[in-house]
């Protein structure tokens, strides 16, 4: 039969009992913090996860006018690997917007490579139009694209991205389009919707006749809040965006 020894307290000075319960009393102290700490950090890892809103399921179809050919890829950023990848069906989806951690959303945007083959004047613009009759059967509470995102454009000669494609440099292509798109002086105004039907987004064309024409999509957050102050959100559902963004149009002289 094993023998457990307990630790003999009875010659235990008073002075040893108070420091033995001081330093019961610490550890205590000191785990109900770290309990504290998971539950505060939990609480707000849920706040932040639960409280986004995500724009799915928009549809790109590139028009053109008679003799111009116009190609065009999509890309997009992937928080979890922190990597850019070039999405391959038609459907552009934003990634959520988080309203918590807004740094979060400089990424979550579509950057787009339009490639148009012709020769047209100095008056061109790329056309993003929205369906108007999904709105028929909406509801005050009802959030589409059009309404939460803007829409940056620029000549390749201006923001220089397919350099970084050239080079094959995931992290650069995105990074220079954030730094182009958001904070430079000299990108242009980010455009969005009013009460129209579409928006137009002016860029330069290339003497050349080739012409590449980097578009971003992104949330506006301006809009976001706004449209968020005017619903009733609980904390535990996201926020449903409606795609209504279908054609961009090339339209040029």
């Amino acid at each position: 039969m094993k023998i457990f020894k307990t630790k003999d307290i009875s010659a235990l000075s008073s002075e040893d009992l108070k420091r033995m319960r001081r330093l019961a009393i610490i550890k205590f102290t000191v785990v109900c913090i770290f309990i504290a700490f998971i539950i505060v950090f939990q609480t707000i890892s849920w706040f932040a996860n639960s409280k986004e809103t995500t724009a799915n399921g928009m549809r790109i179809q590139i028009e053109s006018g008679q003799g111009y050919d116009v190609h065009f890829k999509a890309y997009k950023y992937d928080l979890r690997d922190e990597d850019y990848f070039e999405i391959t069906d038609d459907t552009l989806v934003l990634n959520e917007y988080d309203v918590i951690f807004q740094e979060r959303n400089r990424y979550a945007g579509i950057l787009l490579r339009l490639e148009v083959d012709g020769s047209f004047s100095q008056t061109s613009v790329l056309r993003v139009t929205r369906d108007l009759s999904l709105r028929q059967n909406a509801s005050n509470e009802d959030i589409f694209v059009s309404d939460v995102t803007q829409f940056h454009a620029a000549n390749d000669n201006a923001c220089n991205l397919d350099r970084c494609l050239a080079e094959n440099s995931n992290y650069d292509l995105w990074e220079n389009a954030l730094a182009y798109f958001f904070p430079d002086s000299n990108a242009p105004e980010p455009t969005v919707f009013s009460n129209g039907a579409s928006v137009d987004l002016e860029f330069t064309p290339s003497n050349s006749g080739h012409t590449v024409v980097w578009m971003f999509i992104n949330y506006d957050s301006q809009l976001v809040q706004a449209k968020i102050g005017n619903g009733t959100v609980t904390l535990n559902e996201l926020i449903p965006v409606v795609p209504d963004c279908n054609i961009i149009k090339l339209i040029a002289s």
